[in-house]
């Protein structure tokens, strides 16, 4: 679908939440729900504490790690750029790289 509308589609490697804005929000969800944690506190507490933790999550502060994950890609794209030739050369060698292919976009299509 994203292709038939001119976009690329490009898997992040596992494992680089940084390359991810999700996990970033997440990581700050946890942390802020963490900072809270008493012996006292129940799953009830922890429940409200996640809803008012993503509720509160500002677009400024979405934006920024939004951000900061576009930034980390561009890094590695500038590194991967550079390194072109060796990564080339190890690609044959890495059963990693088989978990980029666009094969799994097909699949995304057909769900």
């Amino acid at each position: 679908m994203a292709r038939a509308q001119g976009h690329d589609v490009v898997f992040a490697p596992k494992f680089y939440a940084n390359l991810q804005p999700m996990a970033a929000v997440w990581t700050h969800v946890k942390d802020v729900v963490a900072e809270q944690y008493t012996s006292e506190t129940t799953v009830e507490d922890v429940l409200d504490r996640l809803r008012a933790a993503t509720t509160g999550l500002s677009a400024t502060s979405a934006l920024a790690f939004v951000d900061e994950a576009y930034e980390s890609v561009k890094s590695l794209h500038n590194f991967l750029e550079t390194h072109d030739d060796v990564g080339e050369q190890a690609a044959g060698d890495d059963d990693d790289f088989d978990s980029w292919s666009s094969d799994e976009d097909d699949d995304d299509d057909q769900a």
